[in-house]
């Protein structure tokens, strides 16, 4: 692809999600995210490299870096450089992240690739600045990613739909195609988005609580990128709906209501005696629409928060009957706008973004996103072996992955489904929980779920 492919598109002015990304990073705190594919099967190197070749330049925001331009502002500008730094060693080499964990934008691309693979096994792994574009539309290159990989190594298993990506769309990536269930007046959108501004400012939530250490002990590195993973099979899994049934709620209901009571014994055991009165979840919300399946990876997505004070979070049942109305609300009425709406606001005021994301503010105890099946964003149509995908010689096995942390919002938990199976991954901040902290607060929330599954609701 030659140097001017994306003369026409470029320079393209950051949208605002895009802003707040950059705006929220700090050199301890990247706004980087990770993505793990694991496969029975190993990759072809030379095939997977031509395939990176291929699919990459199809995503102008993960061959581009940004640049402040006169009259313009931060713009995203085609990189002179634009294939991903791609990591190939055996399936136990470690891996290891250059600028510890940070990505500079205004000298590289936002994509790195880390392959590992030996005794029939393999496992992709994908870093992400979050500036670039959310999970699922680094999923949805991973799928063409793995259907031109398929073709070069025989696998005419996998159907490469003819979706022609539309780089053009990029343009109108801060617009949402979203149709509300009723008419609704701008004056009651302006109210909504105040009322929840007001609540979203006036309730301070509790981080969680790093395990007590000795006075000068280092937290010790976990291995990176630090994601403990725990799958449910598809008995249990199946258990877990059948729950959230009794309740007229849904799977992620159910987790959202057990990671809510997870974070309250959690800091109960750390902490001892609460010093605040509020927990609050970060949900990511995807705004996609039909408009936007033809637009290369992009942030098509916003945040919706519930927050709950403690003694709200110690009654299971009425728990998960507000968690499922709250959700109801998000699901119908995109209520994940006003924090985009709120974005919009925030920017017109100079350094008011920056306040609202000081380094003391907790703005989430935790995030949950829930990815479904990654399957469902892959474009490329694949056959499936008992339920999991068949991409050539590879089968998937499991995904998982994690979203940025940041000061205050010290852990995160990405939810995920493939073959029947649901699969937890966890990720906390490395500056103060130890890879032992992260797997104990990620047994401490299946242990959880499974009181859920024994107890049938």
């Amino acid at each position: 692809m030659s140097d001017t492919a994306f003369a026409d598109l470029f320079p393209l002015p950051l949208v605002p999600f895009e802003r707040y990304m950059l705006a929220d990073e700090r050199p301890a705190y990247p706004m980087t995210g990770y993505i793990e594919l694991e496969f029975s099967g190993e990759f072809e190197r030379g095939a997977f490299e031509g395939a990176v070749e291929e699919i990459v330049p199809r995503h102008p925001l993960y061959c581009a870096q940004i640049e402040r331009l006169p009259k313009q502002g931060l713009c995203w500008v085609a990189a002179g450089d634009f294939m991903p730094r791609l990591d190939w060693s055996d399936l136990d080499a470690p891996r290891e992240c250059p600028g510890d964990g940070a990505i500079d934008l205004a000298k590289e691309t936002g994509l790195r690739l880390w392959v590992r693979q030996g005794g029939g096994r393999a496992r992709l792994t994908v870093q992400l600045h979050h500036a670039c574009a959310d999970a699922v539309g680094t999923f949805q290159l991973l799928g063409d990613l793995l259907a031109a990989h398929a073709e070069r190594t025989g696998g005419h298993q996998a159907v490469r739909e003819a979706v022609a990506l539309d780089p053009a769309a990029l343009r109108h990536r801060g617009q949402f195609d979203v149709k509300l269930p009723e008419p609704v007046s701008g004056w009651q959108i302006a109210r909504s988005a105040v009322t929840e501004g007001v609540k979203f400012l006036g309730r301070r939530p509790m981080p969680l609580e790093p395990p007590a250490r000795p006075a000068g002990e280092a937290v010790p590195a976990a291995p990176f990128p630090g994601i403990g993973m725990y799958t449910f099979d598809a008995a249990r899994t199946a258990a877990l709906r059948e729950a959230a049934k009794t309740h007229r709620a849904t799977l992620n209901d159910v987790l959202l209501r057990d990671a809510f009571q997870t974070m309250l014994a959690w800091n109960a055991r750390h902490d001892g005696p609460p010093r605040g009165r509020w927990l609050r979840i970060n949900m990511p919300t995807n705004l996609r629409g039909r408009k936007d399946y033809r637009t290369p990876a992009a942030n098509i997505m916003s945040y919706a928060f519930l927050t709950r004070q403690l003694d709200e979070c110690r009654d299971p049942e009425a728990l998960l009957a507000g968690i499922r109305q709250e959700t109801d609300a998000i699901r119908n009425w995109s209520l994940g706008l006003l924090f985009l709406d709120g974005l919009g606001f925030t920017l017109k005021v100079p350094g008011l973004l920056r306040l609202v994301t000081g380094p003391r503010r907790c703005l989430a105890s935790l995030v949950v996103s829930n990815v479904g099946d990654a399957a469902w964003h892959f474009r490329a149509k694949f056959p499936k072996i008992d339920g999991r995908l068949r991409a050539g010689h590879l089968t998937l096995e499991r995904a998982t992955g994690a979203p940025p942390v940041r000061p205050m919002t010290r852990a995160t938990v990405v939810v995920s489904r493939h073959a029947g199976e649901l699969t937890l991954g966890v990720r906390c901040d490395p500056r103060l929980f130890s890879w032992a902290d992260t797997e104990a607060l990620l047994a401490q929330y299946v242990g959880r779920l499974e009181q859920t599954i024994a107890e049938g609701r």
